[in-house]
């Protein structure tokens, strides 16, 4: 692990530690409300975190994957601005043909204007949506 190469994951390590336990950091109480604390392998040695970790690829942030879970090896990744909008707790998730994503994955999948689907679903089913909704962006 090269000085430079580890600044980016060393940055995140310490800002989770952050967003978990700095009650001077106003967002810090949401995840004080939430139980959301950082996994004891992690808490106090950057060593453990880089080797469950690895190196931070370029344009990307730590993630939990369950946004209620802690931070930890089995619920943490490395992920893009664009993932990390697809898992937030406000997003509305939408199940359709077995499949969960959040309506923007769905419209940028099925090539639907993202405004139109999201006002004709307060008083639509998806499926009617899709049917009315598919015209190039």
């Amino acid at each position: 692990m090269g000085r430079k190469r580890d600044i980016s994951a060393y940055r995140s390590w310490q800002n989770m530690k952050t967003r978990c336990y700095n009650r001077n950091r106003p967002k810090t109480q949401n995840y004080i409300d939430n139980g959301i604390t950082v996994c004891s392998r992690w808490l106090n040695s950057f060593g453990n975190f880089y080797e469950d970790m690895g190196e931070r690829p370029e344009g990307t942030t730590i993630e939990r994957i369950d946004n209620y879970g802690n931070y930890e090896p089995l619920n943490c990744k490395w992920a893009t601005n664009k993932e990390q909008g697809r898992n937030r707790c406000n997003n509305r998730i939408i199940s359709y043909n077995g499949k969960k994503q959040c309506l923007s994955a769905w419209c940028e999948e099925l090539n639907i204007d993202y405004l139109k689907a999201h006002r004709l679903l307060r008083h639509h089913p998806f499926s009617y949506v899709i049917t009315i909704s598919i015209t190039p962006l």
